[in-house]
């Protein structure tokens, strides 16, 4: 049936790309969660953070200092590492408030 007004006609959506999914690896033998509590060089403690690490691999945690000290100290930190060695990590089991270990780099 014709009204008199005119059809627009679209072409029809083109598909979004698709997107990749990464490959889901499996994290490292012995990485698994751990409660970490960050300790600034005037020794206040931060709030305790939860984080997958392996404590055979104590490398393994040192991004998580990293990362927490960048956004619980921002004016302590700089683009070089320099100031990590005042910083520590206090380790412990995600039951327990006792660290199991305390790490420093």
């Amino acid at each position: 049936m014709w009204d008199g007004r005119r059809r627009i006609v679209r072409p029809a959506a083109e598909p979004a790309p698709a997107v990749p999914q990464p490959a889901s690896a499996a994290p490292p033998a012995g990485t698994r969660y751990w409660v970490v509590v960050l300790r600034g060089p005037d020794g206040r403690r931060y709030p305790a953070r939860t984080v997958a690490a392996n404590l055979d691999d104590p490398s393994s945690f040192r991004p998580h200092l990293l990362g927490i000290a960048r956004v619980e100290v921002p004016e302590r930190t700089g683009e070089s590492e320099n100031w990590i060695g005042d910083f520590e990590l206090e380790v412990a089991e995600p039951d327990s408030a006792e660290p199991v270990l305390t790490l420093r780099w």
